[in-house]
């Protein structure tokens, strides 16, 4: 949805009396709280409140009341005084500053700002594209990673500033303190940030010396970056088959892959869910076997009680934007509770340097972003209130989809539980299912509609269709609905009555 900075001629519409655009600029209020798209440039404020504060008490009590409902945009600290806008009214050039920074539109009767600046729109302009395109505002996204980080805005400004004004951007303060609280979270003694998901799969793999000769075990369905980690290291991918109900790796199937060259088995916590971590831990120890888990979608999802994450030698997880704990672009990170690994992973992230400029072993230039570190240090402390929250909606979907025929919902498996990154519904007719939510403005995601063993990317491997039928099952049938921590109740039951009109053909 578009963003709009409320000028200061709107506001004071609402708060003091004998306005004429009085009416009109309230119901363009009204709308953007309603919608949660309004915004006050951080430069209007002190204007409207030196304003009505020459009123009475009251107004001002009513004003700042009204200011907190709105977001509020900061002034970005780049000013061309050359600007036209800036030689004709200043005051008009810092919101339009405010405006071009977040990319919204600029609400305002004001005739000159409107006539000198094309950012701005008009109330009767404004009416009409609601008016116009009110069915489009009743849509639901798969994903808004824009509502999905809207609540960290403001902290998120102050976590940039800091790090603008540390003059350190590569491997500070930033880093050490995201490292240390996301240990603290995952229970872990070690976590090491690095340049993103696949990279932590990499240099986990690269810390336990496996390479060319090695066998590593991986489910068969998953996305590909769990193979491609292997690939890289030039070990030898083992495929096995998911249950096809919580569509994680089948632990009891992973004993007759083990072979002599086998050194490690990776299994993944797809969609949210852990994998049966337990046993696969029980299996490793066994065979005197590695384990790494990928984690990149379940961070605090638990197996028998214990973290994913802390399962596993060394543990890879990823911090995508769209994750349960996304940054604002690439990052990943690798937990494990033994030193000597943490310490080897230290040295791989950064050309294999331990100290500036003397180089122990061939490495890599893969390391946490200071500024990704000190935005996923604001959302580490959400964390676990965000995963109930989608577990909660993940609860309304189940309650809501139950007894549909043709209609698989997820099942978790035994002591196992998840933080629901993804809710995953199958059906045979998923294609049809989601043309129809489509064109009901419902957005769904395939996750993932090609299994790695099919992609033209492993084509030298020899595999066909059918070698791993439980993996194509799952790619032919799934479908993603819309989820997302603040999602809401109502939003989800327009999402189940759309499908249930599509079941019952109506």
């Amino acid at each position: 949805m578009e963003k709009y900075i409320l000028d200061n001629n709107i506001l004071l519409d609402i708060l003091l009396l004998n306005r004429d655009r009085k009416a009109a600029s309230i119901k363009a209020v009204h709308y953007c709280l309603i919608n949660k798209c309004g915004y006050i440039a951080a430069s209007s404020i002190h204007s409207i409140i030196y304003i009505v504060s020459r009123q009475n008490a009251i107004l001002l009590a009513e004003t700042w009341a009204l200011l907190q409902k709105l977001n509020v945009c900061k002034t970005p600290s780049y000013i061309d005084y050359n600007h036209k806008l800036a030689k004709s009214d200043i005051e008009d050039y810092l919101i339009y500053l405010s405006a071009e920074a977040i990319g919204a539109k600029i609400l305002t009767s004001d005739k000159d700002f409107l006539n000198n600046c094309d950012l701005t729109i008009s109330i009767d302009d404004f009416q009409a594209i609601i008016d116009s395109n009110f069915d489009s505002f009743k849509s639901i996204p798969f994903l808004s990673l824009r509502q999905l980080n809207k609540p960290f805005e403001s902290v998120f400004e102050k976590a940039y500033d800091e790090v603008i004004k540390s003059g350190w951007y590569i491997l500070g303060n930033q880093v050490k303190k995201f490292e240390i609280n996301y240990a603290k979270f995952n229970k872990t003694q070690y976590c090491i940030g690095v340049g993103n998901g696949l990279d932590a799969l990499v240099l986990s793999l690269k810390a336990l010396q496996i390479g060319e000769g090695d066998e590593v075990i991986v489910p068969s369905n998953t996305y590909i970056a769990t193979w491609l980690a292997v690939s890289y290291v030039g070990a030898t991918i083992v495929p096995v088959e998911p249950h096809i109900d919580t569509y994680n790796i089948n632990a009891d199937l992973i004993e007759s892959k083990i072979s002599p060259k086998t050194k490690a088995i990776m299994p993944v916590n797809l969609y949210g869910q852990a994998a049966e971590l337990d046993k696969i831990e029980a299996i490793a120890k066994k065979h005197k076997l590695f384990v790494i888990e990928d984690n990149a979608q379940a961070q605090g999802a638990t197996c028998n009680a214990k973290l994913t994450g802390t399962y596993g030698h060394i543990n890879a997880t990823s911090f995508y934007p769209g994750k349960n704990l996304g940054a604002l672009g690439d990052a990943g990170a690798i937990t494990t509770q033994n030193s000597e690994l943490a310490q080897k992973v230290e040295v791989l992230r950064n050309y294999g340097s331990p100290k500036k400029y003397f180089n122990a072993v061939k490495g890599y230039n893969s390391r946490l972003d200071e500024m990704q570190a000190a935005f996923l240090s604001v959302k580490l402390a959400d964390l676990d209130t965000d995963n109930n929250k989608r577990i909660q909606v993940a609860g309304w979907y189940t309650e809501a989809l139950q007894n549909i025929w043709d209609l698989i919902l997820p099942k978790l498996a035994e002591k196992c539980t998840s933080v629901y990154h993804l809710y995953i519904v199958r059906t045979k007719r998923r294609n049809e299912l989601q043309d129809y939510l489509t064109q009901n403005k419902i957005g769904t995601v395939i996750h993932y509609p090609i299994p790695p063993h099919l992609q033209e990317a492993y084509s030298d491997l020899g595999y066909k269709k059918g070698d791993f039928p439980l993996a194509e099952e799952i790619a032919e049938t799934c479908l993603s609905l819309p989820i997302w921590p603040n999602m809401q109740k109502n939003e989800v039951l327009i999402v189940c009555k759309s499908i249930k009109l599509f079941f019952d053909g109506e």
